[in-house]
């Protein structure tokens, strides 16, 4: 079961390999929203589906917490704020960064037995 320690430990590497070793720490980024997402289902009394892809791993996650912008909770006194365009702007980029995180690492980050490591990344590309 993922726990604190477990995100704790994959934070910690983000911050130990961004500057010396980015394409680490933008894996050790992706595998952090994983696995975030994964236990929010799992929190929820959810099943994880393991084929899935990231972008449809943060939806079902989103939409587990109620946090996804095609689907804002009603209102039941007047007008809310969960139905401005705002909010619903705010949570879709929020998956869009993490959707982001996800395109990098499967360009410039590990886990794809690579060759050669990918050139021109700078601690700025992993975040720190």
């Amino acid at each position: 079961m993922i726990g604190y320690t477990t995100w704790r430990d994959t934070i910690d590497r983000v911050r130990r390999f961004g500057a010396e070793y980015p394409d680490d720490a933008i894996g050790a980024a992706k595998q952090l929203i994983e696995a975030t997402a994964k236990f929010v289902l799992l929190k929820r009394g959810l099943p994880v589906d393991e084929s899935l892809n990231l972008p449809a791993l943060i939806k079902q996650a989103q939409q587990a917490l109620q946090l996804h912008p095609a689907a804002p909770p009603a209102s039941t006194r007047g007008v809310s704020p969960d139905n401005a365009d705002s909010i619903k702007r705010i949570l879709g980029a929020l998956a869009s960064a993490a959707t982001g995180v996800a395109e990098l690492r499967n360009r410039y980050g590990t886990g794809h037995g690579r060759l050669a490591a990918p050139t021109g990344l700078g601690p700025r590309h992993a975040g720190v």
